[in-house]
């Protein structure tokens, strides 16, 4: 195998080199799981200039039995005896590319609905430019951003007030390149064997064996750090899994609790991770500003963020859709578990068990308008995150099941004395969210605001939060699990 060989590539270059069959996939990569709306954050930051991470390429004249064409769209083979390039690193981003960009119709395969991406003119600097929604927007004011790449301005049927941003997106995108690394003449056992330490654990044997018992016992303080001082009460609602690098990270180098400022500092990178949906995307980049960020913490400085924070009541209520995989989802639910969220009947401890909150549909959420009420089974935000409360099983299907909150709150405040106290572990004041008038809509906005007060508290304002959130329903971990579990959990509704 010849040393690897790191170069610069322009993207456009890439993706013509896919439609030509030249760039194809191994088997054993994964299939194809991205959702248009990630694809489009993806093409989005190549308008901004923003990096995407780099492209790994397996370069040979082998060809493999079995291989994957992109997205399962037939594409031409290269000539006998000329190089074919496969992706080690990098396939859901290319695919998207191409699906987005590359030319091809991709009609009929995987990938057709990623072809449906489009650029806003209209977008402010904030904003996002490309989008996969256009509805109620003027057809002069988008257009595929395939065309942005092939068409000509005059030929599209855009504003004339928008030549300026579509030279400049054309620009922007013919002249993107990226690391691209091309590793050549390697066996297919060697090839392997990268893609599984890439993904995998990038470190040689004798390394890992010198530094396990320091970073082993630097992953224990992590994790408990994250149950303890961060109230993370189970694995299945710790939003990324990878937070606990920076953490063991942390304590890998400062093996002391922290406490004052540190400790607020601490805090606040948890929850600006957690709420900003920061590790669902280009995960390595951003992995090595954070640890970055816990240098500057052990420093004793305040870390600078470049990203905005600012969940709002407003917010809240606009990035709330209910998904137990969501990053976004997973840290309210921990804000829900740390104020100890008691049972509505008899006040006792609810057991957070981490097996009944993996999944949408688990034992432990509870709707607090019930879905299944067709009061306002319709409504567009019943399945909110400021719905949920967090109960034990046979409370949620033995008592309440699909009853009015006045009623089965009516029948808990004979039972129970301290009901007031109770839902306060809810952050739930039965006088002042509309309970008592079945009023989903108040209930819904002081819930929101109630949350969004609570966050305040975790979080150290910086300038750049004044921008606002977007929001963003693709803040998973895994993309295929959460499909997987969506879905069942829909089949189970």
């Amino acid at each position: 195998m010849q040393l690897p060989q790191p170069m610069s590539r322009a993207i456009v270059f890439l993706l013509d080199q896919i439609a030509g069959g030249a760039i194809k996939i191994p088997q054993f990569q994964r299939e194809f799981v991205w959702r248009p709306t990630k694809s489009a954050k993806l093409a989005d930051s190549i308008l901004k200039g923003f990096p995407i991470g780099t492209f790994i390429i397996w370069k040979t004249k082998d060809r493999l039995r079995q291989i994957k064409d992109i997205g399962g769209l037939e594409l031409p083979s290269p000539e006998e005896g000329d190089y074919i390039q496969y992706v080690i690193d990098g396939q859901q981003r290319l695919t998207s590319l191409f699906a987005a960009i590359g030319g091809k119709p991709t009609k009929g395969t995987g990938i057709s609905k990623h072809e449906r991406i489009y650029v806003d003119f209209d977008a402010g600097p904030d904003d996002d430019i490309v989008i996969t929604n256009v509805s109620g927007k003027r057809k002069d004011s988008y257009t595929l951003i395939k065309n942005i790449r092939y068409e000509e301005f005059h030929r599209l049927g855009l504003r004339e007030e928008y030549s300026g941003k579509f030279a400049l997106y054309k620009s922007r995108l013919i002249a993107y390149h990226c690391p691209t690394i091309e590793i050549e003449e390697a066996a297919i056992h060697e090839a392997t064997e990268i893609f599984t330490r890439i993904n995998i654990l990038g470190l040689p044997k004798e390394g890992v064996i010198e530094a396990w018992p320091k970073a082993r016992e630097a992953i224990l303080n992590a994790v408990d750090y994250l149950r303890q001082g961060l109230h993370v009460p189970v694995s299945a609602l710790l939003p990324y899994k990878h937070l606990v690098v920076p953490f063991a990270y942390f304590f890998a180098n400062h093996p002391n609790p922290p406490a004052g400022e540190m400790q607020d500092r601490l805090v606040d990178f948890f929850w600006r991770v957690s709420l900003s949906g920061r590790y669902s995307f280009a995960l390595e980049g951003k992995m090595a500003q954070d640890l970055r960020a816990i240098d500057a913490i052990m420093e004793g400085e305040k870390p600078s963020y470049d990203y905005p924070v600012r969940p709002d009541a407003a917010f809240i209520m606009q990035n709330g859709d209910f998904n137990a995989q969501r990053s976004f989802v997973k840290a309210i639910l921990c804000l829900f578990a740390e104020k100890g969220p008691k049972n509505f009947k008899n006040n006792s401890d609810i057991n957070v068990r981490g097996d009944h909150l993996r999944r949408s549909n688990g034992k432990n959420y509870h709707h607090f308008f019930p879905k299944g009420n067709p009061n306002w089974r319709q409504h567009q935000k019943i399945n909110h995150i400021g719905n949920i409360t967090l109960v034990d099983e046979y409370l949620n299907k033995g008592e309440i099941r699909d009853k009015n909150p006045s009623d089965y709150m009516g029948e808990f405040a004979r039972i129970n004395p301290a009901l007031d106290s109770t839902m306060a572990t809810h952050l739930i004041d039965l006088n002042e969210a509309g309970v008592w008038d079945d009023d989903y809509n108040k209930f819904l906005a002081y819930r929101c605001e109630a949350i969004a007060r609570e966050l305040a508290e975790k979080l150290i304002p910086q300038g750049i939060d004044t921008r606002g959130q977007s929001p963003n329903e693709e803040d998973v971990e895994d993309l295929e699990t959460a499909q997987r579990e969506q879905v069942a959990a829909d089949d189970e509704e």
